[in-house]
């Protein structure tokens, strides 16, 4: 397949999660929601259909332009962008409650999400991994594994 093409290219990349969400559109109404360049945008569609990405049904003189659902590495390429989106969406929901919640446990960060434990943990781990949340752990004068909150540094 041709994703190096694809993915090298900004307005490649918003017309197809624009033809994800909406399914069908006319050229007119994907200039008007993308903002490329209307000669850009053409040649991204015509290259589209050519290798198979996108269906076109042209009704009068109305071109519309449809996922090709009959390919089966582009409905892998939108199962990937669509897993990719809920990711990143779900790491913006957990950033969010430790910014309003600071010094927030894993039991409360599970009961406003209603996330499985260890999938939170897998999310928190990453944003760790990355910097932008910090596990810090809360001392008890009990015996016992220690109790861990989890707090954005300074900066964000």
């Amino acid at each position: 397949m041709y994703l190096d093409r694809i993915l090298w290219s900004r307005g490649k990349i918003k017309i197809l999660r624009l033809l994800i969400e909406v399914n069908e559109l006319n050229i007119t109404q994907i200039y008007m929601k993308t903002g490329i360049n209307y000669k850009n945008l053409c040649n991204y569609l015509n290259e589209f259909i050519k290798i198979g990405i996108l269906k076109e049904k042209r009704i009068g003189r109305m071109r519309f332009f449809s996922i090709n659902k009959e390919n089966e590495e582009i409905l892998k390429f939108i199962d990937f962008i669509k897993k990719f989106e809920e990711e990143n969406e779900i790491d913006k929901i957990l950033i969010n409650i430790i910014k309003e919640n600071p010094m927030i446990n894993m039991k409360q960060i599970i009961d406003k999400t209603g996330l499985s434990y260890k999938y939170a943990y897998v999310h928190l781990k990453k944003l760790i991994d990355k910097g932008i949340v910090i596990r810090k752990i809360v001392y008890k004068h009990k015996k016992g594994r220690p109790n861990f909150c989890y707090i954005l540094p300074a900066a964000i």
